[in-house]
Formats: C-alpha cells, structure tokens, sequence
C-alpha cells in the first residue's frame, strides 16, 4: 500500500506522455503526403551510393518549381492587363480617379 499513492501519478504522467506523443505524432502526419515515382534504376542506385537524402531533393525541386510556375502564372496575367489596358487613355484614367473619389 506503500506505493499505492505513487503508482497513478506515474501512470498518468506515462499515459500523458504517450498520448502527447501520439497526438504529436498524427498532427504532424496529416501535414506530410505520400508521391512515388519511378526513375532509372542506375539513378536510384546512384543516389543510394552517395548517401542522397531524396526527401529533401525531391521537396526542394518542387519548391523551385511550383514558385517557377507561380511566376510564370503571375507574368501571363500581369501581360494580360496590360494588353487589355493599352487602349486607355490619360484622360480614362483621369475620369476613373475623379469618379471613385466622388465615391
């Protein structure tokens, strides 16, 4: 009975901890996706030999690409305006201004 008093505290705390650490662990899961691919097979091997850390390769190429893609986006939509704006004049603008101050 001695250590009756003990043994739930430690119980608990173990109990927390590993909850906790659970919980930790599938929020920062559901963060992370799976993609496979498949590449040469003397690449892998390669890779393999010289100790490359695919993940974060992998995760870098993508980053540079997608931001690559962003701005190529952004670039095709900021010519867009600008061609659709070629026909204004200096007084379009000038009557545009006037208007939204009289807002």
């Amino acid at each position: 009975m001695k250590y009756a008093c003990h043994l739930p505290t430690i119980c608990s705390g173990f109990l927390y901890t590993t909850l906790y650490t659970i919980s930790v662990y599938i929020v920062l899961v559901s963060y992370l996706a799976v993609i496979s691919v498949r590449v040469r097979r003397e690449l892998k091997e390669e890779a393999e030999r010289l100790n490359v850390d695919l993940k974060t390769v992998v995760e870098k190429a993508l980053e540079e690409e997608i931001l690559r893609r962003k701005a190529e986006l952004l670039k095709s939509r900021v010519d867009e305006t600008l061609n659709a704006m070629r026909n204004l004049t200096v007084e379009d603008w000038v009557k545009a201004v006037r208007e939204t101050r009289q807002e």
